[in-house]
C-alpha cells in the first residue's frame, strides 16, 4: 500500500504532519521511548480535570485509508482502522468502514501495522472479534 503522509497528535491537541513512512519507519516510530514521556504528562492533567488526549500518530494512505495507533499506559496501545469499501449496484457509491482493536501489548500492534502496509482490509475489519 502506497503511503502519502503520516501525523502525530500529542497530548495537548497540537499535532505535526510528516512525510510518508515505509513500513520500518512506522515500525520505529511505534516504538519510540517518547511515547512513555507524553503520557506521563497525561496523569497530572487528568487529575486536575484538565482535558487533553491520548498521544497517537496515524498513517494515511493513498487510497484514502488511515491507521492510527493510539498509546496507552504500561506498553499497551490499540489501532483505529477506516476504509472505503466501493460498491457497485445500480449506481456505485463508496462506505467507509471503520474498525477499532481491544488494547494490547503494543509488541503485538507489529501484526497490525504489516497487514496496513500490505492492503489487508478484511484482516484488519477482523481484528476487533478476535484476541490479540
Amino acid at each position: 500500500m502506497e503511503v502519502t503522509s503520516h501525523f502525530i497528535q500529542h497530548t495537548d491537541f497540537s499535532s505535526s504532519e510528516g512525510e510518508p513512512l515505509t513500513h520500518e519507519e512506522a515500525s520505529r516510530l511505534m516504538r519510540q521511548p517518547h511515547w512513555e514521556e507524553e503520557l506521563a504528562q497525561c496523569k497530572p492533567e487528568d487529575e486536575a480535570g484538565e482535558t487533553w488526549c491520548r498521544p497517537n500518530f496515524s498513517i494515511i494512505a493513498e487510497d484514502g485509508s488511515r491507521f492510527q495507533v493510539v498509546f496507552l499506559p504500561e506498553g499497551k496501545a490499540y489501532f483505529t482502522y477506516a476504509f472505503k469499501e466501493k460498491w457497485v449496484s445500480f449506481l456505485p457509491f463508496a462506505n467507509t468502514r471503520f474498525q477499532s482493536s481491544p488494547p494490547m501489548a503494543r509488541e503485538k500492534m507489529e501484526k497490525a501495522l504489516r497487514c496496513f502496509y500490505a492492503g489487508e482490509h478484511g484482516r484488519l475489519m477482523e481484528w476487533g472479534y478476535e484476541k490479540a
